[in-house]
């Protein structure tokens, strides 16, 4: 395994004695850092060390010490030890030889391992509404949620995003069964479309950008035949989605997976074929084959826990899993993949084309023409089916080909649909859709564009309370085509947009203001498409809208955790502001309520608290001073249990 600069990481140091004995007075344990070499450059804390201190030790197997946290040494690597592309470790019991031994030679063992560079990622979440039911990015659900996340995935820093204003209305049969075994019915195909639609929508995204969906565990979502539905990615996009329970971390792992192409573990999946290249020689059943740890909530997972690509639990990652998500997010320079100012300024007009292949029958959503960067999607495609833009005369303009059955079947998630964004030319007069030399479906553009025109608000308007307010447009096509609005937030002038409403059919829209980014500069723009002509309208000036602070989470320890007293500890968490984004460094704070402040940013690491009960804050403040908080309880040491004396009288 490779380990993540940047992310919490520990160095478990297995200490056994022969013959066995209870315990062990005085005893030390070191672990030395360098780089370049064994004995090279010291790296800056070098050597860590536990005691003198009296511990438990065993003679049992390594393999059976690794499946207990507190039969290990378990030291908290220094960040600055992971920025040098190889660690060279070194780990030496009772350094001082002050407890007496028959053989000193076997008390020390070096190693190394490599370090790599992984780029941040970046999740947008959007809270969906079925049938009256919402979720709350508030609950201790997202909580445990991003921390699992956080914690299984290869990546340096997690960056929460809320690319949507508000909850998304979206009332589907999430109940229904698929058609096929492994992939989404046809609602959460819909609802993963509908999240590469925000995707899309989202101007000023990062690079390794995903949008997930959640919805609410009481919103029906188990087959009446059994078998319950509780996630989908698109296959074809950055889109996603799932049910926001308690596992809800293992499905958002398992989906965004998807959309960084791995497919399915062999575990679970019925008649759903697995990944093809999963080592069933080494990882039979789709098992982690080692021992994994999940630091911020102190769980071992077994060598026979299965990989969380898998349909079984409750699931840990493999080594197969982890090089292949390496691979995406930390085997690319994601600076590389960040758009230069030039790159914005030179804008073409693309054309987005998404829909569902049956068979050879097509369900196509709208079409929009939208600007991206020139030649950001300028390339050929490969497989059986093509889009086709023509002009009047037939003749080719742009050929895009493409294969959604090799989406679907290859990931098992998404019954054949298609997500592509084509180069769109000003002379296009009709979208052609083949299958071969088959042509499956032909989309004629309208003679004219759609008119759009915003009502309200158009500026001046002052939305400074978190209550509802319309949102409203006239709009019209002289070729009856129907209709459907895109409605876009700015909280910067224009220079980048958010979702608020996708697919609306109507000229009005309710959006409540407590979702949005706090500005004096805030315009509205809604953009209407005929299926695939776009036009747009701008509010004519800025309105305002009130500010807002920032959301905080601790991710680790659990409430209530039970920690260690004269050990290091640490602590990790996420913060995002609506107007700022997400929140690192000195704008992250914890402190404790009897040791004061411990330090700032994501992750902190601390010598040690003071025994007894600690409520640990993490104050998060943005840059207009607003402030969130998000709190837990720990006890450090031992709990004491005290019983009442009782005089019975006689």
């Amino acid at each position: 395994m490779a380990l993540v600069s940047g992310k919490l990481t520990r160095a478990r140091v297995y200490v056994g004695v022969s013959p066995p004995v209870t315990s062990l007075s005085d005893l030390v344990v070191r672990l030395y850092g360098w780089y370049g070499t064994y004995n090279g450059t010291s790296l800056p804390g070098s050597p860590l060390t536990f005691g003198p201190a009296t511990y438990a030790v065993t003679s049992t197997s390594v393999a059976n010490m690794r499946l207990v946290l507190g039969s290990t040494f378990n030291f908290l690597i220094p960040s600055t030890w992971l920025t040098h592309g190889k660690l060279y470790l070194r780990a030496e019991v009772n350094p001082g030889q002050v407890v007496p031994e028959t053989n000193y030679s076997n008390n020390y063992l070096m190693d190394s391992v490599k370090c790599g560079s992984c780029s941040a990622v970046n999740l947008g979440l959007v809270a969906v509404t079925s049938g009256g039911i919402t979720v709350s990015l508030n609950s201790t659900l997202v909580t445990n949620m991003l921390s699992y996340f956080k914690d299984v995935y290869p990546m340096s820093t997690l960056n929460v995003w809320t690319p949507a204003s508000g909850a998304f209305e979206a009332t589907r049969n999430y109940a229904a069964a698929s058609s096929k075994p492994g992939v989404c019915s046809s609602a959460w195909g819909d609802l993963a479309s509908d999240m590469n639609d925000f995707y899309d929508n989202w101007s000023n995204r990062p690079a390794h950008a995903f949008v997930y969906g959640l919805l609410n565990q009481s919103v029906p979502h188990c087959a009446p035949t059994g078998g319950c539905n509780l996630g989908c990615s698109s296959g074809s996009g950055n889109g996603s989605c799932g049910i926001l329970a308690s596992d809800a971390g293992e499905t958002l792992a398992h989906e965004v997976g998807h959309t960084l192409g791995r497919a399915h573990a062999p575990c679970g999946l019925g008649k759903a074929p697995p990944d093809s290249g999963w080592p069933n020689s080494t990882n039979p059943g789709a098992i982690i084959g080692q021992v994994g740890v999940r630091w911020s909530s102190s769980t071992v997972f077994g060598p026979n826990t299965p990989d969380f690509m898998s349909y079984c639990s409750p699931p840990w990652i493999s080594p197969y899993t982890y090089w292949g998500l390496w691979g995406g997010l930390c085997g690319m320079n994601s600076a590389a993949l960040q758009e230069t100012a030039a790159d914005a300024a030179a804008s073409a007009p693309y054309l987005i084309a998404s829909g569902q292949i049956t068979g050879d029958a097509v369900a196509l959503r709208p079409f929009w023409q939208q600007d991206y960067p020139a030649g950001e999607y300028n390339y050929p495609g490969e497989g059986p089916y093509s889009i086709e833009l023509q002009n009047s005369g037939g003749s080719l303009l742009v050929v895009r080909r493409f294969d959604p059955v090799a989406s679907g079947e290859a990931l098992r998630h998404t019954d054949d649909r298609f997500h592509e964004i084509v180069p769109f030319h000003p002379s296009t007069a009709r979208i052609v859709i083949r299958h071969g030399d088959l042509i499956l479906t032909t989309v004629t553009v309208s003679a004219h564009k759609p008119s759009v025109t915003l009502l309200s608000p158009n500026g001046g308007e002052s939305w400074d309370d978190a209550g509802a307010h319309t949102v409203s447009w006239t709009s019209f096509d002289l070729d009856g085509d129907p209709l459907v609005a895109n409605v876009l937030y700015s909280a910067d002038g224009g220079e980048s947009w958010l979702p608020v409403a996708l697919g609306v059919k109507g000229g009005t829209c309710v959006v409540q203001a407590g979702d949005l980014p706090g500005s004096t500069n805030a315009l509205i723009q809604v953009r209407v498409s005929d299926g695939v002509n776009t036009t747009s309208d701008t509010s004519d000036k800025p309105f305002r809208v009130g500010f807002k602070p920032p959301r905080a989470w601790v991710l680790g320890p659990g409430n209530g955790a039970t920690l260690p007293a004269g050990a290091p500890l640490s602590f990790s968490g996420l913060a995002t502001d609506p107007e700022d984004g997400p929140l690192h460094g000195e704008a992250l704070t914890w402190a404790s309520d009897r040791d004061g402040v411990l330090g700032q940013g994501d992750d902190i690491a601390v010598p040690a608290l003071s025994p007894g009960p600690h409520h640990i804050t993490l104050s998060a403040v943005d840059a207009s001073d607003q402030v969130g908080t998000a709190s837990i309880d720990v006890w450090v040491g031992q709990r004491h249990l005290y019983l009442p004396v009782l005089a019975r009288r006689r």
